[in-house]
C-alpha cells in the first residue's frame, strides 16, 4: 500500500506533522509513505519515507479556483497527479478543503453516474457510526444534488459497514417536511421519492446527531461543517473539563469521542482514495487519517 501525504497548507507546520507519518512506519512496516513538502521545507531522511519537493503550495486562506488557477505545482495537485497515474494508492492532505474538492474534481475522473463529489465524514453514535455529507465540499447544494448525494452516503454506508438497507435522513431544524427553507422543502420531497435499497426518515435535528436514528444524513457543505466542527468543540469543552476526574474507564470514553482518534473525512465519487483531514490536526490527527486511509484502501 502506497500513501502520498501533502504536509503543506494546513494550520501546522510540516515539521510538526511529520513526526506523525513517521509514526505510520512503525506501526505498518509494509506500507510505503511519499510526503510532499515546499523546497524550504528541512524534513530528517527516514527509509520508509520518500520526500517530494514541490514549487508552491496553497494556503488555506486562498480562493480555491483562483488558487488551483495560478498554482499549477502546488504540493496539492502533484499529490494528486501521483494518484492519477497510479504511482500511489490513496493521498491526504490537511490543506485548503475547497482547492481539494476543485483540483480533484478537475484531475481525477468521476465514477459511473456521478455529477459532484462530497466530502463524507464518519462520526462515533450511541449505535454504530454514521455518516454525514456533505462537510465542506460543495458550500450551497440544490434539493437535486442533495438527493445525489443521498445515494453516494447510502451506497457507501452499505458497503462500508454491510447494512443492507441504511435509514437516511435530511438534516433541518425540524422534523416536520414543511420545515426549513424551501430548498430544505423540496430536497426532503426529492428523498422521500428516491427508489433506492434504503430507508428515508425524514428530517433530523443537529440534537439528534449521536443519538443513532439515521445511518446516513445528508445536508449542504456549509450546514454540514458547522455541524462537524461544532460537535468537536463540544466534545473538546466536555472532555477537557472532566480531566482531572478521569476514571481509566473515562479516558477509553475520550478517546472514542475525541476527533484526532478518528480518520478524517472522505471524497466520494472520484477514481482513487482522497481523504481530508482537519486543517487544525496534530501529528495524532495526522496519523489516524493514514490509519483509516490504509484501511479504505
Amino acid at each position: 500500500m502506497r500513501l502520498a501525504i501533502d504536509l503543506m497548507g494546513s494550520d501546522k507546520s510540516p515539521n510538526q506533522l511529520y513526526p506523525g507519518v513517521v509514526e505510520a512506519t512503525h506501526l505498518f512496516p509494509h506500507a510505503s509513505f511519499t510526503v510532499i513538502v515546499t523546497p524550504n521545507i528541512e524534513l530528517s531522511p527516514h527509509p520508509s519515507i520518500k520526500i517530494l519537493k514541490a514549487d508552491e503550495f496553497i494556503e488555506m486562506g486562498e480562493d480555491p479556483i483562483q488558487a488551483i488557477r495560478k498554482k499549477k505545482n502546488s504540493s496539492l495537485l502533484k499529490g494528486l497527479k501521483l494518484l492519477k497515474r497510479k504511482k500511489v494508492d490513496g493521498f491526504i492532505t490537511a490543506g485548503n478543503t475547497g482547492a481539494l474538492i476543485a483540483c480533484a474534481s478537475l484531475y481525477l475522473p468521476k465514477l459511473p453516474g456521478i455529477k459532484r463529489p462530497a466530502l463524507l465524514a464518519t462520526l462515533p453514535t450511541i449505535d454504530k457510526p454514521v455518516s454525514v455529507l456533505d462537510v465542506g465540499g460543495t458550500v450551497q447544494c440544490k434539493a437535486p444534488l442533495l438527493a445525489h448525494f443521498a445515494q453516494l452516503g447510502v451506497n457507501y454506508h452499505r458497503k462500508a459497514y454491510n447494512i443492507e438497507r441504511p435509514r437516511f435522513a435530511l438534516l433541518n431544524i425540524g422534523v416536520e417536511s414543511r420545515k426549513g427553507s424551501l430548498e430544505r422543502q423540496e430536497a426532503y420531497h426529492k428523498l422521500a421519492d428516491l427508489n433506492i435499497d434504503a430507508d428515508f426518515i425524514g428530517n433530523i435535528e443537529g440534537r439528534d446527531l449521536f443519538s443513532g436514528k439515521a445511518d446516513v444524513i445528508v445536508t449542504d457543505g456549509f450546514s454540514g461543517n458547522l455541524l462537524i466542527k461544532t460537535a468537536e468543540g463540544t466534545a473538546n469543552y466536555i472532555f477537557e473539563t472532566l480531566t482531572q476526574s478521569l476514571s481509566i474507564e473515562g479516558k477509553e470514553l475520550h478517546k472514542r469521542f475525541d476527533w484526532m482518534e478518528h480518520p478524517g473525512a472522505i471524497v466520494l465519487g472520484i477514481e482513487g482514495l482522497v481523504m481530508k483531514c482537519h486543517g487544525s490536526s496534530t501529528p495524532r490527527a495526522l496519523l489516524s487519517g493514514i490509519k483509516g486511509a490504509l484501511k479504505y484502501i
